[in-house]
């Protein structure tokens, strides 16, 4: 159920102004309508096969026949643009490969509400009562974008609509490798952000400015790419959009690829206004618009940091130009710099500017050097310059370009209008905080701006993933499974937590060795030893399987974990290892009540 804030206030500076928040928590059956007729900001679900439901705290999405845009999304507005508007979601895509699935056949006799089924089937979101058989779509058209998340203007937000040519989004996509990304919305194009995406819950937020958006994202501790709540990492910015009366929200074109159909989860919406991101630049550490008057030297940007400066840089009412050859500025963040963005006019053939980031008190860093012959990445060592990368794509006389600058510490990304001129991993100096600009004849730069690479989100959003892991260091059980004499598993107790094993299914004999716990007496059947666990709403298993040691005649072995509920209610994930470790893979099994399956 959504709770609406009647009056809008302006943040002052630290304040946070909660606008709308949705946890779904009224539950409701496939296709009943739960919008909210109210005169602020109403839920707008558009259902047309009857595929969205509420449940267990969570919207679901089914897979529907027809893949389409406006057709299963839930929309919140209008709101009126501003600085520092924030729409920040967590949901679960059902499939982020999906590629336009086409149901042959249906069969539904569930009302849609999950209140009598299991922890597992609310955990893989799946339908028991639901039959469902995919092919690949020969309708529908081809598309390689499956879900969008962030702010609509009115006219995307009609059922039907196509929302991609005027939104602020988060897009999850299919890339032409077939690999699953998050992308950006930027300069209208889509712009890969994180080229290799899971499918584990995330946090996607857009932050609405005057003109255009900032994205951020985040997910679970384990995810190497994001951070985990209530850490943010920057993704990208756009310059495209000002429609004045503004929308949110997420809309699902289609879901599925071949027999594989699990439900999309919305577990939680926020939209509000966010005084600390009602500049211009929003989050960043760095800012200056570097327009104005007079010279650079001496200035200080509109964050406070001290610009240095060699050679005669000037402020002018479109933005810094340079009157000299060999002209440089540096200015040093706080924290190192994860995203750069900034905006460059050229006007001459000779136009030439680069940007410089990771830069030591030295001078060692990285630059990207741009004219409109094309581009080139560099490195600096000890003070000499070396060549990484170029492209022909460079400056385009006449036109004002975007320059945008993605660095985790390991992977960087180089766009210039939303176009990739560079990708590439690298360490080197990721730890250094300086950023430099270096500008000849032709180019004029202004709204310069840098993020760290982690943001805070305020605590006013009571934001969290679903199935949230423990902190760092909170082991609940742990066992090496070990034993100073051999002695059966059954039975013995955890050395962390004081569990017990106990025997769920089969007979083979697992006992304690001090190498670790081994099969001695085989038999072909599934065995499964389990302890208890108390905490439904999450757990987080990990142990470590030793391959066959290498004999005389071929040996495979297949073992894994599994989370139990009843002999008919447990979901196994098994890895199976050959001693020449010619052989290898997982597999995971589940079967929830009469419902069987093998991936």
């Amino acid at each position: 159920m959504a709770d609406i804030t009647r009056t809008i206030v302006m943040p002052e500076e630290t304040s946070v102004t909660m606008l709308t928040r949705d946890r779904f928590d009224i539950p409701s059956a496939n296709g009943k309508r739960h919008n909210m007729f109210s005169p602020y900001h109403p839920r707008i679900i558009h259902d047309a096969e009857g595929v969205i439901s509420e449940d267990n705290g969570a919207l679901r999405i089914r897979p529907k026949s027809t893949p389409a845009w406006g057709t299963s999304s839930v929309i919140y507005g209008p709101f009126a643009r501003a600085n520092g508007l924030t729409f920040a979601t967590v949901l679960l895509n059902g499939y982020i490969h999906s590629t336009n699935p086409q149901p042959a056949t249906h069969s539904d006799n569930s009302n849609g509400t999950l209140s009598s089924k299991t922890f597992w089937q609310r955990l893989l979101g799946n339908d028991p009562q639901q039959g469902l058989s995919y092919t690949q779509a020969n309708g529908g058209g081809d598309s390689a974008e499956n879900l969008i998340a962030g702010w609509f203007d009115e006219a995307a937000t009609k059922a039907g609509s196509n929302p991609l040519a005027t939104s602020s989004t988060l897009v999850i996509r299919t890339d032409d490798k077939g690999n699953s990304t998050l992308a950006a919305l930027s300069n209208n194009k889509f712009v890969t952000v994180i080229p290799q995406l899971l499918n584990l819950p995330l946090c996607l937020v857009t932050i609405l400015r005057e003109n255009g958006a900032a994205y951020y994202a985040a997910s679970m501790d384990e995810y190497g790419d994001l951070p985990a709540l209530p850490t943010l990492r920057p993704l990208a910015i756009d310059l495209s959009g000002n429609s004045k009366s503004i929308y949110a929200g997420v809309d699902q074109h289609h879901l599925g690829q071949n027999a594989t159909a699990t439900s999309t989860r919305v577990y939680d919406i926020r939209i509000a206004h966010v005084g600390a991101w009602q500049h211009w630049y929003g989050t960043a550490q760095v800012a200056d618009s570097l327009k104005g008057k007079g010279v650079l030297q001496n200035n200080s940007a509109e964050t406070e940091q001290a610009w240095r400066v060699r050679g005669y840089l000037l402020r002018t009412p479109d933005g810094l130009v340079g009157t000299q050859a060999n002209t440089y500025a540096q200015i040093h963040a706080e924290q190192p710099n994860g995203l750069i963005h900034a905006q460059i006019d050229s006007n001459q053939a000779n136009a030439r500017i680069a940007f410089y980031w990771r830069v030591s008190p030295q001078g060692d860093g990285w630059r990207v050097i741009l004219s409109p012959f094309g581009s080139v990445v560099q490195c600096s060592i000890l003070g000499g310059w070396i060549k990484i990368g170029s492209t022909k794509k460079g400056l385009k006389i006449g036109r004002t370009q975007a320059l945008q600058i993605r660095d985790d510490g390991e992977h960087v990304g180089i766009d210039l209008d939303g176009d990739l001129l560079f990708a590439f991993d690298d360490r080197y100096n990721r730890t250094e905080t300086g950023l430099g600009v270096a500008l000849d004849h032709g180019v004029i730069l202004h709204h310069l701006e840098a993020h760290a690479r982690q943001i805070e989100l305020p605590d006013r959003f009571d934001i969290a993933l679903p199935y949230a892991p423990q902190r760092p260091g909170v082991m609940a059980v742990w066992d090496d499974l070990t034993g100073q004499k051999q002695r059966p598993l059954q039975e013995s107790k955890t050395a962390v937590g004081d569990r017990e094993w106990l025997l769920g299914i089969g007979s083979a004999d697992l006992q304690r060795t001090p190498r670790g716990t081994q099969v001695i007496t085989s038999i072909p059947e599934r065995t499964i030893y389990t302890f208890s666990w108390h905490d439904v709403a999450f757990a987080s298993l990990a142990v470590d399987i030793v391959p066959p040691r290498l004999g005389n005649q071929p040996q495979y072995a297949r073992g894994g974990i599994v989370f139990w509920q009843e002999s008919d209610d447990y979901i196994l994930i098994s890895s199976e290892l050959a001693h020449n470790e010619d052989r290898a893979a997982i597999i995971v099994s589940y079967q929830l009540k009469e419902n069987k399956a093998t991936v």
